[in-house]
């Protein structure tokens, strides 16, 4: 489900994902940039005038990669008097690696009974059994799913009780029962067959209120996938340096790049029924890490590279063991719980009195944890899930001591994992729909932005919301998607995503972002 902010019937949220080329299906014409503006702004031209000291040749951005057009970064330092204010513009800020931007219209992704049965059938054939409740059973069967439904659950009640458990071990001792739903707007939907000649589980799950689908297909035991192994964690981590060297070459997973991709096509294809239409493959983790995975400690990046594909090291150890046995070039994102392990989190917290939360303590217990020696064995790759109308975050540096960074405008995302015997299982959230698309459009030079900028600080926001103050700073400006969102009444309708700039806006210790739309200049909204 995308996110909703509305002022003067617009929304307006930010994304930091990654995005890959798309087919071109269901487009239409642009008459005018205006079509998906947000507030007038003066007359601002759609295309820049740049000399080359004998005559002047107009500059368009035609779908190129935008380092091409923009170049590595966009900077900009200036005072300008606004407001009887002074707003001190000191910006460097790094370009996104990505081409092609489009317009996407958008709704919220929805589940029904059809494709519920499709999927069941897709995935089991004649074998699915409906699973009318879940509960501990022994140290391997079901515990991947008690960690998913615990974390969906929580998602779904919103109860904040539920979240104070996240990060506790499942064992012998968790007594809660998760059961078959259909009440007060939310379901959760369990199934059990066979897949590949393994016992699998279906977990379907959802809300009304937020419109989005959880979609989890994994062995019931880890024992039923790798009958000779006795692994009790997964840890995801990059699998190359930033050199593009291998970080997994001892991996036993001969499938190529190209290899996962395309099988995790045709899984969500012809298993789930998506649509590449609705959703892109990205090598990207961030979407996943703040969604969708669970028991997950601090991230370890390594020497590696952010956009390489993650690859799955499995280990006998429990995961804070396992976390500390990575070395130093491992970069680590996400991890697992495979089977029931020893709660080192827990332990840290009944011997120490600093801190009685468990991510903490999981955190601090991983910093004096030792390996048992028994190693890490690099087994498979996982590709993730994320919305077309999404780019990557530009790695940044901390301007005055604040750390700038921007959740994904969606929560949709997912993993998708293969090993040596193929396809291991999926983790998908399903929120948004898209309903057409216009590639490649074109978008204001930065200098126009600057021009757009300045109009709109002058006669669109009041400075007096970002703190009362005399001077204000903009500390950094980067490209993402926007949502437009035309109909204040139907908060559940159509939303149109745009390319926009954001501009972060500091005054005194408050923090607030502009955005500008990039296709026409117009003032979409200031938060």
């Amino acid at each position: 489900m995308v996110k909703r902010i509305y002022k003067r019937g617009l929304a307006a949220a930010m994304a930091a994902c990654m995005i890959f080329a798309m087919p071109s299906c269901g487009n239409k014409e642009i008459e005018s940039v205006n079509e998906y503006g947000g507030e007038t702004v003066a007359d601002v031209p759609v295309t820049d005038l740049e000399t080359d000291g004998t005559q002047e040749k107009e500059k368009k951005y035609s779908g190129e990669n935008l380092k091409e057009f923009f170049g590595e970064t966009v900077s900009w330092q200036e005072v300008i008097n606004v407001q009887d204010r002074e707003v001190d513009v000191d910006i460097t800020s790094n370009i996104p690696d990505a081409e092609g931007l489009g317009v996407y219209e958008v709704e919220d992704f929805e589940l029904d009974a059809d494709s519920e049965e499709a999927i069941v059938k897709n995935l089991f054939g004649d074998t699915a059994e409906r699973l009318e409740q879940l509960s501990y059973v022994n140290e391997t069967d079901y515990i991947m799913q008690l960690y998913k439904l615990r974390q969906i659950s929580a998602y779904l009640t919103n109860d904040p009780n539920e979240f104070n458990y996240m990060y506790n071990v499942i064992d012998a001792s968790y007594d809660k029962t998760f059961k078959w739903d259909d009440v007060g707007g939310t379901f959760i939907h369990m199934y059990q067959g066979k897949y590949n000649d393994i016992d699998y589980v279906l977990i379907l799950a959802g809300s009304d209120f937020f419109e989005e689908t959880y979609i989890n297909f994994l062995p019931v035991s880890i024992k039923d996938y790798f009958p000779d192994k006795n692994y009790k964690t997964v840890l995801f981590g990059a699998s190359k340096d930033n050199q593009g060297q291998s970080l997994s070459a001892d991996n036993q997973c001969g499938m190529s790049e190209d290899g996962v991709k395309e099988n995790a096509i045709t899984f969500l294809k012809d298993d789930i029924g998506i649509n590449m239409f609705d959703n892109m493959l990205t090598e990207n983790p961030e979407s996943y890490q703040i969604f969708l995975s669970t028991m997950t400690l601090a991230l370890k990046d390594g020497e590696s590279d952010p956009n390489s594909m993650s690859t799955m090291i499995f280990s006998d150890d429990d995961y804070i063991t396992a976390y500390a046995g990575l070395n130093g070039n491992d970069a680590y994102r996400h991890s697992m719980i495979l089977g029931e392990q020893n709660d080192l989190a827990q332990e840290y917290m009944d011997g120490n009195s600093d801190t009685d939360d468990p991510a903490i303590a999981a955190i601090k217990s991983s910093e004096v944890a030792t390996s048992s020696g028994k190693g890490l064995e690099h087994d498979g790759y996982a590709i993730y899930l994320t919305a077309p109308f999404s780019l990557p975050a530009p790695q940044e540096e901390p301007v005055e001591g604040v750390v700038y960074y921007s959740g994904p405008i969606s929560r949709g995302t997912g993993c998708i994992m293969f090993t040596h015997k193929g396809f291991f299982g999926a983790d998908l959230l399903l929120s948004d729909k898209v309903t057409n698309v216009t590639e490649n459009v074109e978008l204001l030079g930065f200098e126009k932005i600057k021009e757009s900028f300045r109009y709109v600080l002058e006669n669109s926001v009041d400075l007096r919301n970002f703190g009362i103050h005399d001077s204000y700073k903009i500390t950094r400006a980067y490209l993402s998607y926007g949502a437009v969102y035309d109909n204040t009444e139907d908060i559940g309708g159509a939303v149109t995503m745009v390319p926009v700039w954001n501009f972060s806006v500091r005054s005194g210790e408050n923090n607030g972002e502009i955005m500008i739309n990039a296709i026409d200049g117009s003032y979409v909204r200031g938060y």
